[in-house]
């Protein structure tokens, strides 16, 4: 599975990252990240994911601002710092929102919603 990051700490990029790694929570046979929402409209302009994990506040703006210049039709898992938007992210393909500082079981259960 191609999964991309759209996060612009590096912190929190290494995180979910190890834990993609080492948890065996998505089978990921390819990450790609994207630190900032040019990159990542750049990048869905001519590529695409099988599965992408944003958070909302960029260095460049607001990550829901990428769904107003490119179309996506890829599951998205929110991770944020911020619960007012919880319910604007849901018009999009949102299989979960997951707030900053997550565990490793939030991601299981989050990954479970992708898999029903």
């Amino acid at each position: 599975m191609k999964i991309a990051i759209i996060e612009d700490e590096l912190l929190a990029v290494n995180y979910l990252k190890n834990l993609l790694d080492t948890q065996s929570i998505v089978p990921v046979t390819e990450t790609v990240i994207l630190r900032s929402k040019k990159q990542a409209i750049d990048f869905f302009e001519k590529d695409s994911a099988d599965l992408i994990f944003m958070d909302i506040h960029l260095g460049d703006g607001m990550s829901l601002e990428i769904f107003e210049q490119v179309e996506l039709f890829t599951p998205v898992i929110f991770i944020t710092a911020f619960d007012e938007y919880a319910m604007r992210v849901f018009r999009h393909f949102t299989i979960d929102y997951l707030l900053k500082p997550f565990e490793e079981e939030d991601l299981h259960k989050a990954y479970k919603n992708l898999s029903l």
